[in-house]
């Protein structure tokens, strides 16, 4: 690869970072709203469909920060904060770029039950198809159950798709582009839960 292919993805990759840090906070709350309810009312798994809304704390840039995370998803709070990770700088001269970064540790709880989550970026095969690419994955706990998601987008796209499951749960949707105020940014989302 060369320098200026390098550049031209390094740049992509920073707005990607931001977008995706908001976009896996609403996954979190996307994917753990069905398990809550689990916890909440033992007897019945809540499956269809359902909205959320996240907003994310901090500052952007080359060295951002996540200060809180605070939303709903369906009638379930959400609270949390978390730390960006510094990444690895690997030795050498090697004129290769990692294909992942660690992005976010976030841990919090959802209507009152704890999760943790682990968001790292993905770098797509290529920034120039128009091809739905994942950029993103997720893993982490809501109580004892796992965790895992998928974001993906194409390089125009405005909005994020994801796929994850808590434990035998299946959970996709679409999250919006965040609206950033100052330091914060919120994202909406609809989703679906299915067995």
């Amino acid at each position: 690869m060369r320098y200026s292919q390098v550049v031209t993805s390094a740049k992509a990759v920073v707005r990607r970072t931001t977008v995706s840090a908001f976009a896996g906070a609403a996954v979190l709350a996307l994917l753990s709203t069905a398990t809550s309810a689990v916890l909440f009312r033992l007897t019945r798994i809540p499956l269809g469909r359902g909205t959320a809304t996240i907003t994310w704390t901090g500052k952007s840039g080359v060295t951002p920060t996540i200060n809180s995370i605070t939303g709903a998803a369906g009638r379930y709070s959400v609270s949390a904060v978390g730390h960006v990770p510094r990444p690895s700088v690997g030795g050498g001269a090697s004129s290769t770029i990692p294909s992942e970064f660690p992005l976010a540790n976030v841990a919090g709880t959802l209507g009152g039950t704890s999760f943790t989550l682990h968001i790292i970026l993905t770098l797509p095969s290529s920034l120039t198809t128009t091809k739905t690419q994942s950029f993103g994955l997720i893993t982490g706990t809501f109580q004892n159950q796992p965790v895992t998601g998928t974001l993906t987008a194409n390089v125009n796209s405005r909005t994020f798709g994801f796929k994850g499951m808590i434990g035998s749960l299946h959970v996709s949707g679409v999250i919006s582009q965040p609206v950033h105020r100052g330091r914060s940014a919120t994202a909406h989302a609809t989703f679906d839960v299915t067995r």
